[in-house]
């Protein structure tokens, strides 16, 4: 029987249990952890965090790619930036590219957007039940699958028969097997409705915006107050938006949109150290339109399409021409 073995527990004995049937039996193969909790391990034992990426890089153990940490509550803001980070994350210390998204649950009504705006064709979500076609109020479409859609098991449960007798797989290839057929399923569709960030965020998006328009790449801060915030520390994270404001000048309407229904969410240098920006743009009047945009501190000026509740997302390069639409984030 086909198996997929994951850990629900985040202990360093869990780990250890994992690691010591992964050594025993070659066929055997474990999914969990996402980024926060493995750099909690490469921060507690080096070691046990070498141990752990050595299966990750051969393929026998999936980590959990998605959302930087576990977390209760968040908004189309803060589910692009836990994408970024965890995405970069894995790219970075694995080259893992995942395509499927790990959740507890769905967080915003542009869940399905999200997601598939940032490369991912399908959710793995605890929180749900079965499997179904997710859509968003622009047509982009992802696949949902609930824990109870596939035959997961407990890692540290298994003893040894079952482990040999049976095959393990992982949840992305699982979920890319259901995706390589004809998905007869049911679909749920999720309505144009955009959360707003709270007064933490819009400082950090704020303070990046600035540094864009100062030339100061502070994306490394900014990160950091990202990741504190996901983990409940808004102090910090609004001391280092406030910092960055107070020590530079900004110009408002820095970035000029010749329609008062397409607005400026974000926009940022690349996490790729190139120095080229990132600009992100929300269609919000439910209209298709031709637009101008215009940056004079990026040099840039381009006319796009824009169709109704669309996230939209621009590479500029340093010479200020947009060598990229619809792109990942995090390249």
């Amino acid at each position: 029987m086909r198996k997929t073995a994951v850990i629900n527990e985040f202990s360093i004995e869990t780990i250890r249990d994992v690691l010591e049937k992964l050594q025993r039996f070659p066929g055997f193969k474990v999914n969990g952890l996402n980024a926060y909790q493995l750099e909690e391990i490469r921060s507690i034992d080096s070691l046990l965090f070498r141990e752990i990426s050595e299966n990750i890089k051969c393929g026998r153990w999936a980590p959990f790619t998605g959302m930087w940490c576990d977390c209760e509550e968040a908004d189309d803001c803060a589910l692009v930036r836990h994408a970024l980070y965890s995405s970069d994350y894995f790219k970075r210390n694995f080259n893992i590219e995942s395509r499927v998204f790990f959740a507890d649950k769905i967080y915003t009504n542009n869940f399905a957007q999200i997601l598939y705006r940032n490369i991912f064709d399908a959710a793995f979500v605890a929180g749900e039940s079965g499997k179904y076609w997710l859509d968003s109020a622009d047509g982009s479409r992802i696949l949902v699958c609930g824990r109870d859609s596939l035959d997961i098991c407990d890692a540290n449960d298994l003893d040894d028969e079952e482990i040999e007798n049976n095959e393990f797989t992982t949840v992305e290839q699982e979920i890319a097997d259901l995706l390589g057929g004809m998905l007869e399923l049911d679909s749920k569709s999720q309505p144009a409705v955009f959360s707003e960030p709270d007064e933490t965020e819009k400082a950090l998006i704020e303070a990046e915006k600035v540094a864009v328009c100062n030339g100061a790449d502070r994306q490394e801060e900014i990160k950091k107050a990202w990741i504190a915030m996901f983990l409940g520390d808004d102090k910090s994270a609004r001391e280092t938006a406030d910092n960055i404001l107070k020590n530079m000048s900004y110009e408002d309407g820095f970035v000029k949109i010749d329609s008062d229904e397409v607005e400026l969410e974000a926009l940022k240098f690349t996490e790729d150290k190139s120095g080229e920006a990132v600009m992100r743009l929300i269609e919000k009047s439910g209209r298709e339109k031709t637009i101008f945009v215009m940056a004079d501190k990026l040099n840039a000026g381009f006319r796009c399409e824009i169709i109704p509740y669309e996230i939209q997302t621009f590479r500029i390069d340093k010479s200020g021409f947009v060598t990229e639409t619809m792109i990942n984030e995090f390249i």
